[in-house]
């Protein structure tokens, strides 16, 4: 099973791809194992709260729009019959 690692302390040049400090790679657990110096293991659940987060925070942005896209057309709806 194939997990995420950070790479940590030099570039990487794996599989034919060019893969910078700092990067998020998948690797199989024996390539892992082989690169383990330069590797750490990205745990998925900090991933998983920060799109819960993110998507908490544009909903509540839809919705304030929703509100104020209302008044606005309201607002042009009672200076028309004026």
């Amino acid at each position: 099973m194939a997990k995420k690692y950070k790479l940590k302390n030099t570039n990487l040049y794996h599989n034919g791809k060019f893969v910078a400090v700092g990067s998020i790679i998948e690797l199989s657990e024996d390539d892992a194992k082989k690169l383990s110096d330069v590797l750490v293991e990205v745990k998925e659940k900090t991933t998983t709260q920060t799109n819960t987060s993110k998507t908490a925070t544009n909903t509540n942005k839809s919705k304030t729009a929703i509100a104020e896209n209302t008044k606005k057309e309201d607002a042009q709806t009672e200076g028309g019959n004026a």
